[in-house]
């Protein structure tokens, strides 16, 4: 079973640099200490890989109420994907 884990992990599985969209991490600062160190793993391979990543913590959320910050324009997660969204479609013709 570790090595099905390992084989079907993100960790293991990260995009080359050159073909990398941005990446964004946000963990809810109630999870468990296992969500988070999975997160904090995650991230610093990205760092080591050269990849372009960002990690937030929402204060008020876990793995189940954070996709609600998403719908919310006031949240930090919200305003976070929006720019990212609008600086990766900066100077394209999206039309």
């Amino acid at each position: 079973m570790p090595e099905q884990a390992a084989t079907l992990s993100p960790l293991f599985m990260l995009p080359d640099n050159a073909n990398a969209p941005q990446i964004l991490l946000d963990v809810g600062a109630h999870e468990t200490q296992g969500f988070k160190n999975q997160t904090l793993a995650y991230y610093n391979a990205c760092l080591e890989k050269g990849l372009n990543v960002r990690l937030l913590e929402d204060r008020h959320s876990n793995h189940f109420t954070l996709v609600n910050a998403l719908a919310n324009p006031d949240s930090s997660m919200f305003k976070n994907v929006m720019a990212m969204i609008l600086s990766s479609t900066h100077g394209r013709n999206t039309a």
